[in-house]
């Protein structure tokens, strides 16, 4: 199994446009975009954050698209 450093809210991203953002700042729409792609298991620490937090993101997701449809 592989080890990681479990990923909080306060924990910076490790990678990519949003790199030592905090995890609770990087947004819903990046985080989902990231887990629909295969190289994210190279990342264990950030997949498990985004499982961890999945209805949260969903959440946020939704109060986007409900913010573009006014």
């Amino acid at each position: 199994m592989t080890t990681f450093e479990r990923l909080e809210d306060d924990s910076p991203m490790p990678f990519g446009i949003h790199k030592n953002e905090r995890m609770d700042q990087v947004p819903a729409k990046y985080l989902d975009y990231i887990h629909g792609k295969e190289w994210i298991k190279r990342w264990p620490s950030v997949l498990d954050y985004i499982e961890r937090n999945r209805d949260i993101i969903d959440y946020e997701l939704e109060l986007q698209n409900n913010d573009h449809e006014d």
